[in-house]
């Protein structure tokens, strides 16, 4: 039991659940305002405000830090950062937007229901910035808090 509970109480691991939770969350709340009804299908999407990739990646590499310092475990958690939030700003985006024109042309040649494909959503520059502060700001409570 103590390996169960050591995973739990990690600030590490805790920083980066809580983060993407909240994002999730924050994702529903405004879509569901934009929308003018509630959108709970935002729970398990890709994309949209807040980056739930980016604020992952910002309670990582907030907590590494709070808990060793400039370390390694620091450095491997900012080139992580690094890749999964430029992916996230720029091939799944442009993945994004190819399936979408992908599906018009489907549409047009009346294919759609047999050929469509899934569009990823890729985030805005200002998704990623929300996300980062929503992880950081996630980190530092969690690392006070316990």
């Amino acid at each position: 039991m103590d390996v169960l509970s050591n995973i739990i109480l990690n600030k590490i691991i805790l920083s980066c659940l809580i983060s993407i939770i909240i994002a999730q969350i924050l994702k529903v709340v405004v879509s569901s305002i934009k929308k003018k009804r509630l959108d709970f299908s935002m729970l398990l999407l890709t994309g949209n405000m807040p980056s739930g990739h980016s604020a992952v990646m910002g309670a990582l590499v907030t907590a590494a830090y709070l808990i060793e310092g400039v370390s390694s475990l620091f450095a491997l958690s900012c080139v992580l950062a690094v890749m999964v939030i430029y992916d996230s700003l720029t091939i799944r985006k442009a993945v994004g937007h190819h399936t979408t024109i992908l599906n018009e042309i489907l549409k047009a040649l009346k294919l759609h229901h047999k050929y469509s494909v899934k569009e990823l959503a890729g985030h805005s520059f200002i998704q990623i910035i929300v996300g980062l502060l929503l992880g950081i700001a996630v980190a530092l409570i969690v690392n006070r808090i316990i």
